[in-house]
């Protein structure tokens, strides 16, 4: 204990009263750490555990964002690849058969009632801005 307190007055005359309230802070925190190990506080975490969690949980939230931000434009490029699949037999003048967007307008027509144009490509899941589609 007595070279404890020698050190901490040597450090004090080093760094100053500045010095003195981050000294204080530092001591205060390393004696709650040893008190609370000793007790065997259950939960109780070392602030350097908690920044290496930390850390490690920031890491981990950087890579599920980014695969996040991966599997949105794959589920973008799949959607896209979709309405080209669907839209092929549309765009091809000689295709003989029943089309896939035959049988679904014929079912929402069946249902009754008027539709506006934008109500049928919603149902339809068009995009209006897809001029080839709407055709």
């Amino acid at each position: 204990m007595f070279i404890c307190l020698l050190w901490i007055w040597l450090r004090i005359g080093s760094v100053g009263l500045k010095g003195l309230a981050f000294l204080s802070r530092f001591v205060y925190e390393r004696v709650e750490d040893a008190i609370r190990r000793e007790e065997g506080e259950e939960g109780y975490l070392s602030r350097l555990e908690l920044i290496r969690r930390l850390k490690s949980a920031e890491e981990d939230l950087k890579q599920l964002r980014s695969e996040n931000r991966l599997l949105r434009r794959l589920v973008e490029n799949l959607d896209k690849e979709l309405k080209r699949y669907r839209a092929k037999p549309f765009l091809d003048e000689s295709f003989v058969g029943i089309r896939q967007f035959d049988r679904d307008l014929i079912e929402l027509l069946r249902g009754g009632g008027t539709f506006s144009d934008e109500e049928i490509l919603s149902s339809l899941n068009i995009d209006p801005a897809d001029t080839d589609l709407v055709k």
